[in-house]
């Protein structure tokens, strides 16, 4: 089937709301997926989540392509093996609803999630990811990406959407607990003294420079680290300390970083979000 007529397909699918109760790529719920998209804005430390992540022989990293190759990656390895996708335009209203009515509850989404305060001193240090603001509009930016997921798991939990939040803080903090969490929201039963900090896979042309695809230094790390976190706290320039702390001028957005965590200290989510599975709840 050709891009076009996929396209005309996805077209009628939304101007027909019967589609969703009546197709039973909807209404049932699959033991695991076939592939997961992560979702997440630039410098969240999704690479990392990617690899540390996908460590595990029941799981296959794909390369940096379209969203629809890695579903034909999934069925070519067969049923045993889940893909893990991440790019960071899949973040996109409009390219998640295409996933999800291309194939249904058959994949899941993983949204990635870091303190936006590190995450801008990150998009501060590179010229890369220039759709995304470094000026006080990065503040609605973030709470609309994000948004994003909240409203799809809203609207397509109650059809079998999957969708799961992990926090990129707890992923460093507490490697071996969110790793757990997320293989078993795969299906996959592991014991925390069965895994490890590290992991081997990568990426060797983005290791090398060849691929300035994604952040090459996550690729040569082998071992999750907690350095990055608070970086916002050390940062001297007023200016940048004035664009950092904005969001306290932004009572919308300022709730939405109390409610998952992002306080003057990070602290566990005091919200649940419908629909979504928090990773990293026996935390608490």
């Amino acid at each position: 089937m050709t891009d076009l007529a996929k396209e005309i397909i996805y077209g009628l699918k939304r101007i027909l709301p019967s589609y969703w109760p009546i197709h039973p790529r909807y209404r049932t719920r699959f033991s695991r997926p076939r592939v997961v998209y992560l979702l997440a804005m630039p410098r969240t430390g999704s690479t990392l989540a990617k690899r540390y992540l996908g460590e595990h022989e029941g799981l296959v990293i794909a390369p940096n392509r379209t969203y629809r190759h890695s579903w034909k990656l999934a069925k070519k390895l067969g049923s045993g093996l889940i893909v893990i996708d991440k790019r960071t335009n899949n973040l996109d209203e409009e390219k998640l609803n295409k996933i999800f009515f291309d194939y249904g509850n058959m994949v899941w989404f993983a949204g990635i999630i870091r303190d936006p305060r590190d995450q801008l001193v990150s998009l501060l240090e590179t010229e890369r990811h220039d759709k995304v603001p470094r000026t006080t509009e990065f503040w609605t930016f973030w709470m609309e990406r994000y948004g994003i997921i909240f409203d799809f798991a809203k609207t397509h939990a109650s059809k079998g959407a999957n969708i799961c939040l992990i926090r990129y803080e707890d992923l460093a903090l507490h490697p071996l607990v969110i790793k757990r969490d997320f293989l078993r929201w795969l299906g996959i039963e592991v014991q925390s003294e069965d895994l490890t900090l590290g992991y081997s896979n990568v990426v060797k042309e983005i290791a090398s420079g060849e691929d300035d695809s994604e952040d090459w230094k996550t690729h040569r790390n082998q071992e999750v680290h907690k350095e990055s976190i608070g970086r916002w706290r050390h940062v001297k320039d007023t200016a940048a300390v004035k664009l950092l702390t904005h969001y306290r001028q932004l009572p919308e957005v300022n709730q939405l970083m109390c409610s998952l965590g992002y306080d003057e200290d990070i602290i566990h989510m005091t919200k649940n979000f419908d629909g979504i599975t928090q990773l990293g709840l026996s935390l608490v």
